[in-house]
């Protein structure tokens, strides 16, 4: 018998998926979980706020003008009254929807762009890759 002088020290995992090894890393990074949890809290609250906010974007209240943020307005107000909070988280919204556009819009020149050139190839396939 011969003495084994090397530990065993490799971790040894199951046979994961791709993406199994993907979410597995993930949760590794604590910096990743806590922005994840982040962008998941702005997500949810551009949702909502605006829906169960008592005010509205457009409402205005000139005795509440200008004030500065307390528990009534946690944000404050503007010039003419209207909630900065809700106002705010509106306007992310706005910008989610804008954002998921784009992604949408690029991932549908992107299909069509990689079908052209998978399809046809050659110099066709050339030039899309130069200009893309």
């Amino acid at each position: 018998m011969v003495k084994n002088d090397i530990k065993d020290t490799t971790n040894v995992y199951k046979n994961q998926s791709y993406w199994g090894e993907v979410f597995h890393r993930l949760r590794k990074n604590k910096m990743a979980m806590v922005s994840l949890y982040i962008l998941i809290a702005i997500i949810t609250l551009c949702i909502i706020i605006p829906i169960i906010s008592p005010y509205s974007i457009e409402t205005t209240d000139m005795q509440n003008r200008e004030q500065a943020p307390n528990a009534e307005h946690l944000l404050g107000t503007d010039k003419i009254g209207r909630d900065l909070f809700v106002r705010l988280f509106y306007a992310g919204r706005i910008s989610l929807g804008l954002a998921l556009a784009v992604v949408f819009l690029e991932c549908v020149i992107g299909v069509v762009l990689g079908s052209l050139s998978g399809f046809y190839g050659g110099i066709i396939d050339a030039i899309i890759m130069r200009l893309a």
